[in-house]
């Protein structure tokens, strides 16, 4: 009995030693993985990004610029078995496949808008544009990496633009707002419009300055050219309150309340 009992004693030292020898290899590995000083990568922000941040609005700045020879680009309007279909051509650019979302030069997608509102990301050379309200519509397509930045070539966006007219009564909106830019200066009859959700909205904007419109909460721009009148038109689908400025020249025009 004696002799077990040295035994069990001498067996229940040895665990206690090993698991101690676990122990002090554990502590050894985390100190020797653990690193001697967190890195950390430097992000540099411009002053439009914490601008564009404090507005409480997102602007898709980002791109990449084309790599080599950029392509030459056009864009058409054919008359489909489903109606107008915009026709893309771009030498040195090809359609990517769509499962693939990372970034290989010269290879993408297209972000197709019409009068200034996203209307599909596509992976063909031909969009069919669906149901057109009567009036003139204007159609512009971008050329995108598979990881969807933009396509830039010295800072401007690879894309082609066409005008389409669509014959047929134009429908009257349902709130109208003329609105001049003139010397810094807004002229609109007030800085608040209200109309009522779904409602036809229709924006006529003339400036001395060559800028984009954009209607904030919309995803939705529009470019203007100085001295001339350019009109434009949305549904007014989304509830709340939206600001309508001048993009690049930061002037507010007024605000647009759509209510439920």
């Amino acid at each position: 009995m004696k002799r077990s009992r040295i035994d069990e004693s001498g067996r229940r030292t040895s665990r206690f030693l090993i698991l101690a020898g676990l122990l002090m290899l554990l502590v050894t590995a985390c100190a020797e993985e653990s690193p001697q000083a967190p890195t950390t990568t430097p992000i540099t922000m411009t002053m439009d990004d914490m601008e564009h941040m404090e507005d409480g609005h997102e602007h898709d700045e980002a791109g990449r610029e084309w790599e080599g020879a950029p392509p030459v680009i056009s864009l058409r309007i054919d008359e489909g078995p489903n109606g107008p279909t915009a026709m893309l051509e771009a030498s040195g650019f090809a359609f990517i496949d769509p499962s693939r979302d990372e970034h290989v030069p010269g290879f993408g997608h297209t972000h197709v808008f019409v009068d200034g509102r996203l209307f599909e990301m596509s992976y063909d050379a031909a969009v069919p544009l669906g149901d057109l309200d009567p009036g003139t519509h204007h159609v512009e397509v971008r050329l995108a990496s598979g990881d969807h930045a933009d396509f830039l070539v010295g800072g401007e966006v690879l894309s082609a633009s066409a005008m389409i007219e669509i014959a047929g009564e134009i429908q009257a909106a349902d709130l109208s707002i003329p609105v001049g830019f003139a010397g810094g200066v807004v002229d609109v009859a007030d800085d608040r419009f209200e109309v009522i959700r779904h409602g036809l909205v229709e924006i006529t904007v003339t400036t001395d300055i060559t800028d984009e419109v954009h209607v904030h909460g919309y995803n939705l721009t529009h470019d203007v050219e100085a001295g001339t009148s350019t009109t434009f038109r949305f549904t007014a689908d989304i509830p709340g309150v939206f600001e309508i400025e001048l993009e690049e020249s930061g002037h507010p025009l007024f605000e647009l309340t759509v209510t439920p």
